[in-house]
């Protein structure tokens, strides 16, 4: 449908208010929704209809938009803002779906792709509100969204020097997969026996922490052997043999000046507020005490990560996460500091200690500030923390903005998310995560979505699940 035959047509059935035409855009003036709360509108020469909105302090404060649609449509919507008091996050809803939209500071008025919006046939609601709260909404524009393109092919080299004929193989089904399916993943293998009763299937991604392997975290008390929560190398390998492949973090904790001994819920010296460790100080010092502490703990790292390598098991290596978070130790000294420890991480792993195995993935936050990245030189895959309250939501803004950095560079995955993603719906709106990881726990992992989303989840002909991935003819997933 032509831009402005399409927008005339929204023009003339929507609800309510006036709204400004032009030449790309529809704008639909924050001033003339429907206000709840205790939103209000206030003039500004600077807004955009020279009105905006504000009174945004609790999710009771919202704005909403009605709107009659002759037809199905897929929209690209973008949200003009401005926050006086810092970044921010706001909840974005279209209808059922809903999503947690990232708005970086701004003291004037600009514009954020706020991602792909499908209006039905008929009635839609548009609620903005929520979130972080203290922003201002100056208007929200709509143009019909550009044609699903498929995804670039990325160069199939590792950054890995050396990487062995086991992780090349891992990398290239992968790449193989990529854009047309996804592949299902787990944190934790205390989950799985809940997704195979609820599915029939299970994932071929199982997620592991190297956490209870931190020197630190030995030092007080800890005994990998006997440890439960995360799981130990041996588990995992075991994992590996049956045909998983394993994806690991590490939640390192901080090598000295710790508040807290050992691990507690909110206080574990990963945490930033849980250590005073000066890392920015510590990597000018390459002489220091401390700097050997960073070394020796890497080098401890190195020693699990060998195991792996020498029974043949690739890794899917996710170090330094959500960095640009700040609520870990490791970012919360600006991101040039993240990329030194990045590099100096890569360097000690691949190059002294000589492993072949490690596939680097480099996780952002939902606020994906490229300038956290470590560079095309140290990353393999990179991807998105995300735990939308809508767990149902496609996170297309997300994928968007990493898809314009990424697309023909590197894979993209989805290497954490609350609840069970709805893959069928992303992939018809060309969101087209590798793989996806789900956190474990009754809040956030499987057990907090419905069962029929949970199986919807790992029976959608565009997941693939261990069956189909070690070879083996699943039943038809459709059924």
């Amino acid at each position: 449908m032509p831009l402005n035959h399409s927008c005339l047509r929204l023009l003339a059935l929507l609800l309510g208010g006036t709204y400004s035409l032009g030449l790309s855009a529809l704008t639909l003036e924050a001033e003339q929704a429907e206000f709840h709360g205790q939103v209000s509108s206030s003039r500004s020469p600077l807004a955009s209809g020279y009105r905006y909105t504000q009174g945004y302090k609790s999710d009771a404060d919202y704005l909403e938009f009605t709107i009659q649609h002759p037809a199905t449509e897929r929209l690209q919507a973008r949200l003009r803002y401005r926050t006086p008091h810092g970044k921010k996050g706001i909840d974005f809803t279209v209808n059922s779906e809903s999503n947690r939209i990232m708005l970086p500071a701004s003291n004037r008025f600009t514009s954020i792709d706020a991602g792909l919006v499908t209006l039905q046939k008929g009635r839609n609601i548009i609620r903005i509100g929520g979130g972080w709260h203290y922003y201002e909404i100056d208007a929200l524009e709509l143009v019909p969204a550009p044609p699903i393109r498929p995804l670039r092919a990325v160069p199939a080299t590792l950054v890995s020097p050396r990487a062995s004929r086991q992780t090349q193989a891992l990398f290239a089904r992968l790449q193989e997969s990529y854009g047309h399916s996804t592949l299902s993943g787990q944190q934790e293998a205390s989950e799985l026996a809940h997704i195979e009763t609820v599915t029939g299937r299970r994932p071929v991604i199982i997620g592991g922490d190297l956490v209870i392997y931190s020197p630190y975290w030995l030092t007080f008390g800890g005994q990998p052997d006997t440890q439960t929560r995360f799981g130990t190398t041996a588990d995992y390998l075991a994992a590996a043999k049956s045909g998983h492949v394993i994806s690991l973090a590490w939640h390192w904790h901080a090598p000295a000046d710790n508040k807290a001994r050992n691990w507690s819920p909110g206080a574990s010296p990963f945490y930033s507020k849980a250590t005073r460790f000066p890392l920015a100080e510590v990597l000018d010092q390459p002489d220091s005490p401390r700097y050997a502490l960073l070394l020796r703990d890497i080098d401890a790292i190195a020693v699990e990560l060998r195991r792996y390598q020498q029974a043949g098991v690739p890794i899917l290596w996710r170090p330094l996460h959500e960095a640009e978070g700040g609520w870990f130790w490791w970012g919360a000294h600006g991101p040039e500091t993240l990329k030194r420890l990045w590099r100096l991480l890569f360097q000690r792993l691949t190059e002294l200690h000589g492993l072949d195995n490690l596939i680097w993935v480099y996780s952002f936050t939902t606020e994906l500030d490229m300038t956290w990245y470590p560079g095309d030189a140290f990353v393999d895959i990179v991807g998105v923390d995300a735990y939308p309250k809508d767990r149902s939501a496609t996170l297309n803004a997300e994928w968007q903005k990493l898809h314009r950095s990424f697309d023909g560079r590197k894979l993209i995955a989805l290497t954490e998310v609350g609840g069970a993603p709805d893959t069928e719906a992303m992939h018809e709106q060309g969101v087209r995560w590798a793989y996806f990881l789900t956190w474990e726990g009754a809040e956030q992992g499987p057990r907090s979505v419905p069962r029929q989303r949970l199986s919807d989840a790992y029976r959608a002909p565009v997941t693939i699940t261990l069956d189909e991935w070690r070879g083996s003819t699943p039943p038809n997933k459709a059924d």
